[in-house]
C-alpha cells in the first residue's frame, strides 16, 4: 500500500473508515483508484470525477446510474452467496 488515508470512505467488505490508495489512473477525465482496506485488507475500486456548480443535471445522471449499478452488484452478491 502507499498512502493510508482517512477518507470517510467505507470498506464495502467490513464497514471501517479508511484506505489505502495501490494505483490510481486517470482515465476519460476521471480517476480511477484501486484502494485497499487498512482493516480487513479487502481491495476495491472508485473513480472520482468533478463538476461544476451547477452540474445538477449530470450528478442526478450520475447518482441514477450509481444506484442501478449497487442493485446489480448486491443482486449478483446474493446470488454468488452459498445456499444452504
Amino acid at each position: 500500500m502507499t498512502k493510508a488515508t482517512g477518507d470517510g470512505l467505507e470498506c464495502p467488505a467490513c464497514g471501517q473508515d479508511g484506505s489505502g490508495v495501490t494505483n490510481s489512473r486517470v482515465y476519460n477525465g476521471t480517476i480511477h483508484r484501486r484502494r485497499q482496506c487498512r482493516s480487513c485488507g479487502h481491495r476495491y475500486s472508485t473513480v472520482e470525477t468533478h463538476f461544476r456548480p451547477g452540474d445538477a443535471e449530470t450528478i442526478a445522471h450520475l447518482q441514477e446510474r450509481v444506484a442501478k449499478l449497487t442493485k446489480a452488484v448486491a443482486a449478483f452478491l446474493d446470488d454468488e452467496s452459498p445456499k444452504g
